[in-house]
């Protein structure tokens, strides 16, 4: 995650501990603990809900934006394909690569599930966080229906 950051000058990422008590005050913290407390319980709960989590894209062009609030209605358990998207984004089919770079610009993918998105042939062909990764959330998600949504 911090390669995501460091093209943004003056943005400085720490781990909580390190953020001392003088720079956040009591709510701040609060907030924030509540957060990652709910994050976590998300995260280890028998369906991941992460459309639960309160989000805002702070990063991304209009179109990446676009085509990731697109991403999260993506049901659990289902996938689409890049010309699809751009076919439901009132886009030309020929959009579809510009649609792929746009998802894999997703620094978020918990939260916008990216790993739905397929070629047109059902296969696995790019993952920012690898193929393996991309696989692995797929077949959790769709257990037993793997083999009816993805090939090879």
């Amino acid at each position: 995650m911090m390669k995501d950051f460091k093209s943004i000058k003056g943005y400085r990422l720490n781990s909580l501990s390190a953020a001392s008590d003088s720079i956040l005050n009591k709510e701040s913290k609060s907030l924030i603990d509540n957060t990652i407390h709910e994050f976590a319980l998300l995260m280890t709960s028998d369906k991941l809900q992460p459309n639960k989590i309160k989000y805002a894209f702070i990063f991304g062009t209009s179109l990446q934006r676009k085509v990731w609030n697109h991403l999260i209605n993506i049901p659990l358990g289902s996938v689409s394909d890049y010309s699809t998207v751009a076919k439901e984004l009132n886009m030309p089919i020929s959009s579809s690569r510009a649609i792929g770079n746009c998802v894999g610009s997703n620094r978020i993918a918990i939260i916008v599930p990216c790993h739905r998105v397929l070629s047109k042939s059902k296969t696995l062909n790019g993952y920012r966080y690898g193929l393996k990764i991309k696989k692995d959330l797929l077949q959790a998600e769709l257990g037993s229906n793997y083999g009816k949504y993805v090939k090879g």
